[in-house]
């Protein structure tokens, strides 16, 4: 059985220029993903951490994602406790985002009831780590010369925020990648 261990987390400071952080949220095992609004113009209905543009005088990706955690779920970062950061992500739009790893401080239930959109996303869900290292499951394909993972997430591996009803969705792009660094990570 895979366990999240905190203690494997690295803490890779970015040594080159980072645009954006992601907030890579655990707990219980699990990793918390949100399902992006479509009304957005970037990445509509997609499977994204939560996360954002680095703004001025942000020195830290932490800083970052800790504020865009607060801006998108009106919750306090104090209900984070901070980890480490991933090696920094190359998106296909060449953007290096910075994968901020916390642990979430408070119970998956109390999350889900106190956590307020800020419209950028409209469901958070909940993945089990355990069958995400299920290395078979994992595909990847070719857009542009570029490898795309992805991985299919159906109903029985993940709690949901919202009453909708239970449907699959596919992580896939840089959040994939994240995934995929954490697990081998983790396994190593």
């Amino acid at each position: 059985m895979h366990q999240i261990n905190l203690a494997k987390i690295q803490n890779t400071a970015p040594t080159q220029r980072w645009s954006a952080a992601s907030l890579f949220l655990i707990t219980n095992n699990q990793i918390i993903l949100t399902k992006r609004s479509l009304k957005l113009r970037s990445h509509p209905g997609e499977v994204a951490f939560l996360g954002g543009m680095r703004e001025k005088g942000e020195l830290e990706p932490q800083v970052t994602a800790f504020r865009e955690f607060e801006e998108e779920t009106s919750l306090p970062a104090s209900v984070l406790e901070y980890q480490g950061v991933q090696p920094l992500i190359s998106t296909s739009k060449n953007r290096a985002v910075a994968p901020v790893v916390a642990r979430l401080k408070i119970p998956l239930e109390e999350f889900f009831k106190k956590a307020i959109s800020n419209g950028e996303w409209v469901d958070l869900v909940a993945v089990d780590f355990q069958a995400l290292c299920q290395a078979s499951q994992w595909g990847y394909g070719l857009i542009d010369n570029y490898k795309v993972f992805f991985y299919e997430i159906t109903p029985d591996i993940y709690r949901h925020f919202t009453d909708k009803s239970e449907q699959s969705f596919t992580l896939w792009g840089a959040t994939a990648r994240m995934v995929i660094n954490f697990i081998e990570e983790q396994m190593g």
